[in-house]
């Protein structure tokens, strides 16, 4: 298991919570990429900042991060399976690194991506797709 404030690379920064949105915009538009290891978070509002702000994600892929990030990042694989936890289970290394390799490859196509993304079109079919699901229950 790692350590939970191992020493990071020179080019990665490690913000931990940030409560104002001013030097939460500042931080993000002085990145270059956006990682979010939050455990089945239904949808976490800096994620979308870092995507409306042209961030490509890598992720720990589960709650509803997949659906927020899409084509613009790439998941760890993280636990799926159903139950009550006593703990957050510990991401695999051997994929975190394969995924983290990926994601460099792959950070020039998810650039380009982003720079037609439309966060406005974004939220309404994320809206649509939830309102459609409730729906399809009540039938």
């Amino acid at each position: 298991a790692l350590p939970i404030y191992m020493s990071l690379p020179i080019n990665c920064v490690r913000y931990g919570y940030i409560s104002s949105p001013k030097n939460m915009a500042h931080a993000l538009n002085e990145s270059h990429c956006f990682i979010n290891l939050s455990y089945r978070d239904a949808a976490t509002k800096t994620t979308a900042q870092a995507t409306s702000c042209g961030l490509p994600v890598i992720f720990a892929d589960s709650g509803g991060v997949h659906e927020m990030v899409g084509q613009y990042g790439l998941g760890i694989p993280d636990d799926h399976e159903l139950g009550f936890e006593d703990e957050v289970p510990e991401l695999d290394l051997d994929q975190m690194l394969e995924s983290m390799y990926n994601f460099i490859e792959s950070f020039d196509v998810y650039k380009t991506r982003l720079r037609t993304f439309d966060s406005e079109l974004a939220f309404k079919n994320m809206l649509d797709g939830y309102f459609g699901a409730i729906e399809s229950v009540l039938r």
